[in-house]
């Protein structure tokens, strides 16, 4: 099986705190049907100070106690058989054990996993401790997607943390059997247990070659209560969703209902379409189910229910949008190789955190990523990250290269980054760690041949700190002073005249102007609303000024101008801007200007500058004209033949008209003119100029009433004529909407619609049901469109004669 090492960094933005990081962490007990081999307890930390770390049993008696800090982290061999502090054998399965499984402890904040290979180096996983946010009284059961198979079976670890805790495991499927005495037990469909403080219970399926008398995923979804905090591993030791024979392992720690969530992102890793299953279970009924940001419910779950995503609603950008109307509990599968032999051999799992406020925004420093005992990995990292956060990963302290960022569909705040080369097999990795400006969930893969594992290492906590921020300005009074934000944040957006400076982990910055400046703590991917603000007024010597502005010179034109005077105060020489600094110019003349507002600032030499100076460039008002008909006021349409008197009207003097067509006045730039239209359809337009030369411009059309000709007699013999059909003429072709022909009884001869003028091909041929009419006097009926908006009527006689 190829191992694994799913190292996810989901980017948030978010409190300096995860539930991994955490200074308290509890092991429950598992247990390996099969192929168990040495498991170690690794412990990192952000701290660059040592402090010591107590490795307790469950019942917190101290077993070993370490040092560990930021450079030296510690790696503990915790033993090597079925029945170790960390595994329980099949003697021991659906009893209350004391002395088992691990409780670490120290007064600073630390990560704990667990690394794990079998002795035929075929098997491998990691589990990473989940601190105080593992505690908790209500879980939904999740493994590995099963297939049957006689090495195959599915577990669950419980640690109590107080006296006379009640654990009830109910909603699983009915013909499930549990390893009890070493035999099979079917079940009354409730299994209840008592559990006293530090007291462990491991309980266990073994799955068989018979789904129906031993259903494989019978334990999906199941329900896990408990009457006081409980801590749970839970998983596959071994299994496989396919029957091949291929078998790995798959175990992760879980936490609560109230600590899952609504939405989630989840990266591809590497393997084929049977492995690569994220697997979604409801806590309660009518929990709608939406992928990718469809608008459409992909399923509906009831509480227990659960969903196997089909590997193909990963986007072509290889990541999974999950959004819910409840909130679920979310595992996923994850394989290491797609082909080659060893495809359904490496399957890992991982529990998903949510969206949410307790991601943190640094991992520094996960231990030997891509080391389990004797083995090392080759693995990559995938990231799932806010857009507009800046995320870097460190290998042994190296900058890596993650690539271009991929859109996540379903939430456009969100890309993620897959790099499936970050380790390598060939040399041991000491260290990673992750930085970001906003919170980071880190998750890993590698693989060694015919073994996988997966790991997450960030996502949730148990608390959730208001966010709080002070500033502070360490400097002399001159410029440059430093300013210091302190508080409770994750992140801070540093804002200086209404603008954004940066914003990030940083939390000095150097000023050079005077002015007041903010500081906006956030909280993750809260900080839409888990914010705080502070202000601090700086002031000091900077350059001043004064300035002239020249207004554009006519309405809309772009040649005003500002002018900033020689500066005084500050170390000259000095350069200018007029957008608030994002440029500069050592030129103080802008030109070329139109109507706004504008933000000077003069910068010295030493890089000090004024409060942006804000001013308002202004322009003229705007010039009009507009022609109006001096006759036929009332009518739209002008009988043809007949002349127009217009004129331009203007809201201030001008010295020259220019009428285009020309006048046909003697005077062709005056504010008068005569026309008469020919065409159906006239563009008049007159352009005026002032004194300043400012230009405005009006356009009228004229409309001319169409001549229409309708001849009183055609003669349908005569073919190949243009008196050989009925229809109406025009000098342009016009729409006829209807033509009709009656006899003199009122008997309709001929209809049709939508033609135009001058068409015969579609006018009256004299024919009456295939019959040529006799020579007769008709009448005609006709709609005609001689505007666009004008629609007239004409009737007549026409003769038929031959």
């Amino acid at each position: 099986m190829k191992k694994l090492i799913y190292i996810f960094f989901s980017i948030f933005i978010f409190n300096n705190l995860s539930a991994q990081l955490d200074s308290i962490h509890y092991m429950p007990p598992m247990h390996a049907r099969v192929e168990w081999g040495p498991q170690y307890l690794l412990l990192s930390t952000p701290e660059a100070n040592p402090f010591p770390v107590d490795i307790k049993d469950g019942a917190g008696n101290i077993i070993n106690t370490v040092t560990i800090s930021n450079t030296a982290p510690y790696k503990y061999l915790i033993g090597s058989t079925n029945n170790t502090y960390t595994f329980v054998n099949a003697s021991n399965l659906h009893i209350a054990l004391q002395r088992k499984g691990l409780i670490i402890e120290a007064k600073k904040k630390f990560y704990a996993y667990i690394r794990i290979h079998s002795d035929s180096k075929n098997q491998a996983s990691d589990l990473t401790c989940k601190g105080l946010s593992a505690l908790g009284k209500t879980f939904r059961i999740g493994h590995l997607l099963q297939n049957t198979g006689t090495q195959f079976s599915n577990f669950i670890g419980i640690l109590a943390t107080e006296d006379s805790t009640i654990v009830k495991l109910s909603d699983f499927d009915p013909n499930t059997k549990f390893r009890v005495n070493n035999s099979d037990k079917t079940s009354t469909g409730i299994e209840n247990f008592l559990l006293n403080k530090g007291e462990s219970l491991v309980i266990s399926q073994y799955l068989s070659n018979n789904a129906s008398t031993q259903p494989p995923n019978g334990m999906m979804g199941a329900l896990l209560e408990s009457t006081k905090p409980i801590a749970v591993n839970t998983g596959s030791w071994c299994g496989s969703p396919v029957n091949t024979g291929d078998k790995d392992t798959g175990i992760d720690q879980i936490v609560s209902v109230e600590n899952v969530g609504k939405e989630y992102i989840l990266c591809k890793g590497n393997g084929n379409t049977a492995l690569e299953r994220p697997i979604l279970i409801a806590h309660y009924n009518n929990t709608q189910i939406y992928l990718n940001g469809s608008p459409n419910p992909s399923v509906v779950l009831n509480a227990g229910e659960y969903y196997a995503v089909p590997t193909s609603f990963f986007t072509t950008e290889n990541n999974l949008h999950i959004k819910s109307t409840q909130n679920i509990f979310v595992y996923q599968m994850i394989g290491g190789v797609s082909s080659g032999g060893n495809e359904y051999r490496t399957e890992g799992l991982i529990f998903v955190p949510p969206i949410s406020c307790s991601i943190p925004s640094i991992i520094d420093n996960i231990y030997e990523p891509n080391v389990a005992g004797a083995m090392i990995f080759d693995g990559g990292v995938m990231i799932s990250a806010m857009k507009d956060s800046l995320v870097e990963v460190f290998v042994d302290g190296q900058l890596i290269n993650l690539g271009a960022p991929s859109v996540v569909t379903g939430n456009p705040d969100f890309v993620t980054y897959r790099k499936l080369d970050a380790f390598s097999s060939s040399k041991i990795t000491k260290s990673i760690s992750v930085k970001a400006h906003g919170a980071v969930q880190v998750a890993m893969y590698g693989q060694n041949s015919a073994a996988s594992f997966a790991a997450f290492y960030s996502g949730f906590s148990k608390t959730k700190t208001a966010a709080s921020i002070s500033l502070k300005n360490i400097g002399d009074g001159v410029c440059p002073d430093t300013l210091i934000a302190s508080g409770s944040f994750d992140g801070v957006q540093w804002m200086y005249a209404d603008s954004l400076i940066k914003y990030g982990h940083d939390t000095m910055l150097i000023v050079n102007g005077p002015g007041e400046y903010y500081a906006l703590g956030y909280l993750g991917v809260c900080r839409q609303n888990e914010t705080a603000k502070d202000s601090i007024l700086v002031d000091f010597v900077s350059p001043a000024f004064e300035y002239s502005i020249i207004e554009p010179s006519c309405y809309g034109y772009s040649d005003g101008k500002i002018n900033i005077l020689t500066p005084y105060g500050g170390y000259p020489p000095y350069q200018y801007s007029i957008d608030k600094g994002f440029n500069f110019n050592s030129d103080s003349s802008f030109q070329n200007l139109s109507i706004g507002t504008y933000k000077l600032v003069v910068r010295d030499s030493v890089g000090c500058y004024n409060y942006p100076l804000e001013v308002f460039v202004d322009q003229p008002e705007i010039f009009t004209v507009n022609i109006i008909k001096k006759s036929h006021i009332n009518t739209d349409i002008i009988p043809l033949g007949q002349t127009v008197k217009l004129e331009g009207i203007s809201n201030r003097p001008f010295i020259s008209t220019k009428w285009n067509p020309s006048s046909d006045t003697t005077c062709n730039y005056c504010p008068i003119n005569r026309v008469k239209p020919l065409e159906t359809v006239n563009y008049i337009t007159l352009t005026v100029k002032d004194s300043l030369g400012c230009v405005a411009k009006d356009t009228i059309i004229l409309y001319v009433e169409p001549q229409l000709y309708v001849p009183n007699i055609f003669d349908p013999t005569k073919i190949d004529t243009k008196n050989s059909h009925f229809t109406l003429f025009s000098e342009d072709p016009l729409p006829i909407l209807k033509l009709a022909i009656f006899d003199r009884w009122g008997n309709q001869m001929f209809s049709t619609t939508n033609i135009l003028t001058n068409d015969l091909t579609k006018g009256w041929d004299g024919m009456v049901n295939g019959k040529l009419v006799d020579p007769a006097v008709f009448v005609y009926y006709a709609e005609v469109a001689v505007l666009p908006d004008k629609i007239i009527t004409i009737k007549g006689d026409i003769t038929v004669a031959y």
